[in-house]
């Protein structure tokens, strides 16, 4: 048998040891295969590659649709565990069955990466992981229709969700059944990473239906957006226009058990209103845990975040920092004489009904501390750092940009709180005398010569196809990338596919714009993007390249038609060799929002540079094979 082999070597006081336990093989499977896992005579089923797998081995599967339901037989080792991957691109490989659970995982050390899980609306888990599958990662997934929970594990020890798609949780009877995105039982150490979760009649993320012993702690959710919207059309029993879920969060827990820790960052929420139960929440927050949201964003909801109180456990304490909260019912509701309730440096934007609502509850437990209100203070906001404004405080409070103007009364007039020590842009708090009220940080005026550096890892908002990859080559070790689906994309006032950074700008002054960028597979038909700000001007003072319009500069990471590409390059919005384009100019002082949006997709942006100096005539780095980091002012 032909079966690719890697072997390495480990070198000890001295001594060189060969083959060994490093030695792994690499088992390949095809749709339509019959051979015996080599890369020219595939296994035809993927269970057939995991039956032969051991630790350190790899799973590699070619494009197709296997109709099958897997299971693990064997698990791998610390630093040798067993991977099941795709060969090419993610997505390329469904697997799919509705008689049982799609893959169920019961061993440690395990790898999936690339691959789609499809549950066809069976009455299963579509992925099922027990108890004794520990440090296990799924990466790049798209996990889709169950009537019962798309992910539901057991009480396993390090698990790692990330860059995934996890979408229609489906269960109409009696009305409306619980079957969640992610569902977890007594988990240690289980985060999940910029992903998406949405459609589900139960709840986005649960942790732990069954209160059980010894407890949970350790869950992280940073990066992830989960939505409900109103069906499109009639699914799996549900009518159109129904929105058939509860929560994007959902917390129980062991009441004699230590408090159970769960930390929320970078996190928007959304669709969580117009359903079929009543209070309905984006975050539902109760019993024996201890929570820190941060940079969080909710709209379109009902209640941004229920906290429920003391009970026989002491009930949900929680921190709200950095959030913004619009176009929301309620922004904060406590009940049952919540313990504990801070919000600080939150910002509660337009078409919010009320900040805050008592039920049962007294307000003891309350902190409120640069809370900024566009309209009038809540009555039980009575601290002195608070502050209620009108739209001129934001850059654009239309739009929902509740990032502070330059002239704000916002800035330099609140309280220390020495536990928020940047804002939700990554901006350090505080950048003059004192903390800015809200969830912004407005950065400290340069000279007008200063060069402006920004991390794609510290965007404000990324929408439709783009997400966050982990990379180590990558500026804040994250590059945003549209994945490559050979489709192009006109400038558009409303596009579906971008991302937003901000930077503070100075009026009339000229700015070089520059990005570091790679294409997919060194393609250049994936290396350009359309660009966008909200005050750019030309050198006559007229409105250009603006959002809202198709208006729009381009750069080209090519350098002609005729040019190649090769890992990370840097370019300006000119076209040609040695050929600049026009400088940027803006309209006002203060924080800019630079949208980009898909022109061609398989694009990845790292690192965004405005220099009106240091790069006016040279750029940061190389064009091809750049490794340059600029760190952020």
């Amino acid at each position: 048998m032909n079966v690719t082999r890697r072997s390495g070597w480990i070198a000890l006081a001295g001594v060189l040891l060969i083959g060994g336990p490093a030695e792994a093989a690499e088992w390949f499977v095809a749709a339509g295969g019959s051979g015996s896992g080599a890369s020219t005579a595939p296994f035809g089923r993927i269970q057939d590659a995991l039956n032969a797998a051991e630790a350190g081995d790899t799973v590699t599967v070619r494009a197709g649709t296997y109709a099958e339901a897997l299971r693990t037989v064997r698990g791998g080792l610390a630093g040798q565990p067993i991977r099941l991957r795709v060969e090419g691109t993610p997505g390329s490989v469904v697997v799919t069955t509705k008689s049982t659970s799609v893959f169920r995982i019961a061993h440690p050390h395990i790898v999936v990466e690339g691959l789609v899980f499809d549950g066809q609306y069976g009455a299963h888990d579509t992925l099922l992981i027990s108890s004794t599958a520990d440090f296990l990662t799924l990466r790049h997934l798209e996990v889709r229709r169950s009537s019962k929970d798309l992910i539901d594990m057991g009480a396993p020890e390090t698990v790692l969700i990330e860059h995934s798609l996890i979408h229609h949780a489906l269960n109409a009877a009696g009305g409306r059944t619980d079957a969640h995105g992610i569902v977890a039982g007594a988990v240690r150490n289980l985060t999940i990473r910029d992903t998406e979760i949405h459609t589900f009649s139960g709840d986005g993320v649960q942790v732990d239906p069954g209160r059980a012993a010894p407890g949970w702690s350790g869950v992280t959710i940073e990066r992830a957006r989960i939505w409900l919207e109103p069906l499109p059309a009639k699914t799996n029993g549900f009518a159109a226009g129904v929105v058939p879920g509860e929560n994007a969060v959902d917390t129980k827990a062991n009441a004699s058990a230590p408090r159970a820790t769960l930390t929320i960052r970078d996190t928007m929420a959304w669709g969580f209103r117009n359903g079929l139960i009543t209070n309905m929440a984006a975050f539902n927050l109760k019993e024996n845990v201890n929570v820190t949201l941060d940079g969080i964003t909710v709209y379109d909801s009902e209640i941004a975040f229920r906290t429920r109180g003391p009970g026989k456990n002491g009930g949900a304490r929680v921190t709200v920092q950095n959030a913004v909260v619009y176009d929301t019912q309620t922004a904060f509701r406590y009940e049952d004489n919540i313990e504990t309730l801070n919000v600080w440096n939150t910002t509660i934007g337009a078409k919010v009904t009320r900040a805050f609502q008592s039920a049962s509850s007294g307000n003891a437990g309350l902190d409120i501390r640069n809370l900024l209100v566009l309209g009038a203070l809540p009555s039980v906001a009575t601290d002195a750092s608070n502050l209620g404004v009108g739209v001129a405080a934001f850059v654009n409070a239309a739009t929902h940009n509740y990032a502070l103007a330059a002239d704000s009364a916002a800035i330099d007039t609140g309280d220390t709180v020495a536990q928020v020590t940047g804002d939700r842009a990554g901006t350090a708090r505080p950048q003059r005398n004192s903390y800015d009220v809200g969830a912004y940080e407005a950065p400290g005026l340069g000279s007008g010569g200063d060069d402006i550096v920004v991390h794609a890892a510290q965007a404000i908002s990324v929408q439709g196809n783009w997400q966050g990859v982990a990379d180590t080559t990558a500026a804040s070790g994250v590059r945003l990338w549209h994945p490559e689906a050979g489709r192009r994309f006109g400038k558009s006032e409303s596009p579906a596919h971008y991302f937003e950074v901000t930077a503070w700008v100075e009026a009339g002054t000229p700015y070089r714009l520059w990005l570091r960028g790679k294409a997919h597979d060194n393609s250049t038909r994936s290396d350009s993007v359309w660009v966008q700000f909200s005050s750019s001007v030309n050198a006559k003072g007229h409105p250009v390249y603006r959002t809202g319009t198709t208006s729009a500069a381009r750069v080209i990471l090519a350098d002609c038609k005729d040019c190649t590409v090769s890992g990370w390059g840097w370019q300006d919005n000119g076209f040609g060799v040695n050929k600049l384009g026009p400088l940027l100019r803006f309209g006002k002082s203060g924080l800019e929002t630079i949208r980009f949006q898909t022109f061609e997709d398989g694009f990845s942006i790292d690192q965004i540079v405005l220099s009106p100096s240091t790069y006016l005539k040279n750029a940061p780095g190389a064009l091809k094979n750049d490794t340059t980091i600029l760190p952020m002012p």
